[in-house]
């Protein structure tokens, strides 16, 4: 689904909503949506994506309840569509400061002349893997010291793209960094190139159930039944924790590890929207 937090404009989220809903959803319409917001105007989404209409009122409590926003998505929206329909520089300054407060400022947004940056696993590996490694031009190093151990053209082709996308500068000892300690993504990236990311990652955490000692990992799972209210409030739980690790690890020094978390939460059974 799209993310919300991805956003500065909420029309171009409820277009590109509405444009993802109905490619997995055959039912899915804006009369359908209005009925399930509890309004009867089925033309009102469609106004608003166009501009005709500010989302605003007893609309606003409608739409997060026919988005299935959970807490943290709908505080998001509710800052979003002030912050959009604001006439006050002043205002809308304010609105600012408070979306960018949902995301942690330590994130560097790739953007989409960054979309090689996900076109091979190993890439954001190498990226983060510089901020423990000096490294001028010492590529077989480099590869021995990432695990699963890397082949030393695809470590030179990894830092060539990072120069390019200028990920990375030269530090005052010549050496090559990040420009920032976090990155991160979303659908302007690619979400192919995402979603291909994402499946070798998974390859790499099952090889370290294997290679990896117990003591030096930590994979547990879990099964369990929820409600629809409850899947978007579990997700909404995985976001906050996310932040909450990357500002944690950003506003520590002197680390010495490079470590991968995944996080998956998927359905294991069928329902209505399947």
């Amino acid at each position: 689904m799209v993310n919300i937090f991805e956003y500065l404009d909420y029309r171009k989220y409820l277009e590109d909503y509405y444009k993802v809903r109905k490619a997995n959803s055959s039912k899915f319409s804006f009369r359908w949506f209005a009925k399930k917001a509890g309004y009867s105007s089925s033309g009102y989404y469609s106004n608003v994506i166009k501009g005709i209409h500010p989302l605003s009122g007893i609309y606003i409590d409608k739409f997060i309840k026919g988005l299935d926003l959970g807490d943290l998505e709908a505080k998001y929206f509710n800052v979003l569509i002030k912050y959009q329909n604001s006439k006050s520089v002043v205002d809308k300054q304010k609105y600012l400061e408070e979306l960018v407060s949902f995301k942690p400022s330590e994130f560097f947004r790739l953007k989409q002349s960054h979309h090689l940056y996900y076109s091979k696993w190993y890439i954001p590996i190498v990226h983060q893997a510089l901020t423990l490694f000096s490294y001028t031009n010492q590529a077989k190093e480099l590869a021995d010291f990432i695990r699963p151990r890397l082949n030393k053209s695809d470590v030179i082709k990894a830092i060539d793209l990072l120069k390019d996308l200028n990920l990375i500068v030269q530090d005052e000892d010549y050496y090559w960094r990040p420009i920032s300690p976090s990155s991160v993504g979303g659908s302007e990236v690619g979400a192919h190139a995402i979603r291909s990311f994402q499946k070798e990652l998974l390859d790499r955490a099952k090889e370290s159930i294997e290679l990896v000692p117990p003591d030096k990992r930590h994979i547990v799972s879990t099964t369990m039944t929820v409600n629809q209210q409850g899947i978007q409030e579990i997700k909404d739980m995985v976001v906050e924790f996310q932040n909450k690790v990357i500002s944690y690890n950003n506003n520590n020094e002197q680390h010495q590890k490079l470590y991968q978390l995944n996080v998956q939460f998927f359905p294991m059974s069928r329902g209505d929207d399947d």
